[in-house]
């Protein structure tokens, strides 16, 4: 299978006429060009560090260390796993045995994953699918913070992005119809607290797994850029006992020429024609590709309601769709579609899209414009809001009210 088919097959996975909106989980393979290291590679960088600090007093620099002192020294620990193809299983052992105590281990662990530039366009066009409402939950085994980046640079058209697992018993902001969701399988960095990693990698909290079980079970998981080493992962998650049997089908993308880990063979063969091995050149390319590929190509997700929301989201009271300019609101969105390259808008699609953004707000069973969608687009706003005027004087005289909805006053006071 080349790449081109599994961009094809991703991409007919997000379409909106699939109602199970796939599930994506992302390996370190997906960081790699946003200058994160892989697994083996962080196993040099902190022995390298750690040698140079503990057995060397931090009288040399880490980069001065030569690679034989450093190599010997983390070959003669008991608990080293040797072989070169092997290297990268040491990540947890040297994060247990060597990153000591709870502060040190934080401060290197950040240092590991701190970006050092721009992320990778795969990032990038992962955000694009989140705006666009065809993908929602992200499961990640990654500290570094490339996704939540990426996510947070399109506030506020994404409003909120939801983080689960955090820390211990993070899991209030869960929900299996999130607008936009992370979910730390490991925890995140900057909570990171002194558990023991090791234990960690072999499985899973059970709160966790109770939580996104049901989201797993009622969608296709796309997994990109996970190698598939940790039984956190391959047994704890998607091993038999997760009790989540994958109807709607796994796709494990591996890279042409990779060969996957024996425990992706094992689940491959557990799960039959359930599983999809995809080809693909790599994390990057296989987003930008499934990203262009639905260029345009969007779907209308309603916001959760929020008890406490700010004024501007709010119902208004006595507010219905006749008082909206719908003229106007669909004219402004489909600048605002454009401008953010969400595809296209029709006039049948101006509701969803509106409902998406808050502007229309559903209480009690009922529909109405929120607060902020008749300040900007309504036919009488002054009829709620009869405070909500501009008065422009010029030179001490010539005074003028402008009043109507924010954008009629807005191009008034500019001509």
């Amino acid at each position: 299978m080349s790449h081109r088919q599994s961009v094809s097959i991703i991409s007919a996975l997000l379409s909106p006429e699939n109602d199970a909106r796939p599930t994506f989980l992302l390996g370190a393979g997906a960081s790699f060009s946003s200058g994160i290291p892989l697994a083996a590679e962080s196993v040099r960088r902190l022995a390298r560090q750690t040698y140079a600090e503990i057995e060397q007093g931090r009288r040399v620099l880490p980069e001065q260390i030569k690679t034989s002192e450093w190599v010997s020294w983390l070959h003669s620990k008991p608990w080293f796993i040797h072989g070169d193809e092997k290297l990268g299983e040491n990540f947890p052992l040297i994060i247990e045995h060597l990153l000591k105590p709870e502060a040190y281990r934080r401060r290197a662990l950040l240092e590991l994953t701190a970006l050092k530039g721009e992320i990778g366009e795969g990032y990038r066009s992962l955000a694009d699918l989140v705006l666009r409402g065809l993908v929602s939950t992200v499961l990640t085994t990654n500290f570094d913070i490339c996704l939540p980046k990426a996510l947070n640079d399109k506030r506020p058209h994404i409003r909120h992005v939801a983080e689960v697992n955090r820390g211990p018993d993070d899991f209030n902001e869960f929900s299996l119809y999130a607008r936009a969701q992370i979910v730390w399988l490991h925890g995140k960095a900057e909570q990171y607290t002194d558990r023991n990693l090791v234990e960690e990698t072999r499985t899973l909290d059970p709160k966790l797994l109770k939580n996104v079980a049901p989201l797993l079970n009622a969608t296709p998981l796309v997994i990109v850029g996970y190698r598939g080493a940790e039984p956190s992962i391959m047994d704890s998650l998607l091993g038999p006992s997760s009790g989540i049997d994958f109807r709607q089908g796994v796709y494990w993308c591996a890279r042409k020429g990779e060969t996957v880990y024996p425990s992706v063979e094992i689940l491959k063969s557990r799960l039959g024609k359930n599983f999809q091995l995809l080809e693909i050149d790599g994390f990057d390319e296989l987003l930008v590709d499934v990203n262009k590929e639905l260029s345009g190509v969007q779907r209308f997700l309603v916001q959760p309601s929020v008890a406490a929301a700010q004024f501007d989201d709010r119902p208004l009271q006595g507010a219905s769709w006749a008082d909206i300019d719908t003229d106007l609101a669909l004219a402004t969105l489909k600048k605002y579609c454009e401008k953010l390259e969400r595809g296209a808008i029709t006039s049948q699609e101006l509701r969803p899209l509106m409902q998406e953004l808050g502007l229309l707000v559903t209480e009690d069973g009922i529909e109405c414009p929120s607060v902020g969608c008749v300040l900007l687009f309504g036919r009488d706003p002054n009829r709620f809001f009869p405070h909500a005027v501009i008065s422009a004087t010029v030179d001490g005289k010539k005074r003028k009210v402008f009043s109507g909805n924010l954008l009629r006053q807005r191009q008034a006071v500019l001509e």
